[in-house]
């Protein structure tokens, strides 16, 4: 199964916004938001409804699994997971950053990087609350003989509070839409399979 808008709400908040030295963090939120105007998926639309005012960005490009880059107010920016920011950049994040980005995850807490002009800019936190059904039907499957196991995009300790708050000890995270396809391909060998997500990363 997939987490974000599967095992947990489909509503998310935005529960925080660090920005870097130097940086504003109305800017940061409204930079994010604006690359994420376009999209249906749950973290996306928790940015874009915590932001007063989101420019409408331009060449928008999402990149599955990792995040999103376009144009706002004429500047390259980006907004996903922190090593595909420093990847891009081939720069590492700012130690306050990292700091924002270890503090959230341990909370649980789903993060996203937002860069521009180069350089990380500040750390969004967004939550969801698992959904109060889950846990009853992990449990209801194990009961049946079902093994579930999660695959889920999110960091490995957010992926894990969650998959422990529902009883599945089965969890792969930073998964990328091709790594859920292995998951289940890898799954299939062994017997029968059904996947249940939600989002265009599990549409593969």
């Amino acid at each position: 199964a997939d987490k974000t808008g599967t095992i947990t709400a489909g509503r998310m908040r935005l529960e925080a916004t660090t920005p870097a030295a130097g940086e504003d963090a109305e800017q940061v939120l409204r930079v994010a938001a604006s690359l994420e105007r376009g999209s249906e998926h749950p973290i996306a639309r928790a940015i874009v409804a915590a932001a007063a005012d989101a420019p409408t960005a331009t060449s928008v490009q999402a990149a599955a699994g990792f995040g999103i880059h376009g144009i706002v107010d004429g500047r390259a920016a980006q907004a996903g997971s922190a090593t595909w920011i420093a990847d891009a950049w081939s720069a590492p994040l700012p130690a306050s950053l990292v700091a924002a980005l270890d503090e959230a995850e341990s909370r649980g807490a789903t993060t996203v990087v937002v860069a521009w002009d180069g350089a990380a800019r500040g750390v969004l936190a967004v939550r969801a609350e698992v959904r109060p059904t889950s846990a009853a039907a992990v449990a209801r499957l194990a009961r049946m003989g079902v093994r579930v196991a999660m695959v889920s995009g999110d960091n490995p300790r957010a992926a894990h509070a969650v998959a422990a708050e529902v009883g599945i000890d089965d969890v792969t995270a930073a998964a990328t839409p091709a790594d859920k396809v292995d998951a289940v391909r890898a799954a299939q060998a062994r017997g029968s399979v059904a996947m249940v997500g939600d989002g265009v990363n599990d549409a593969a």
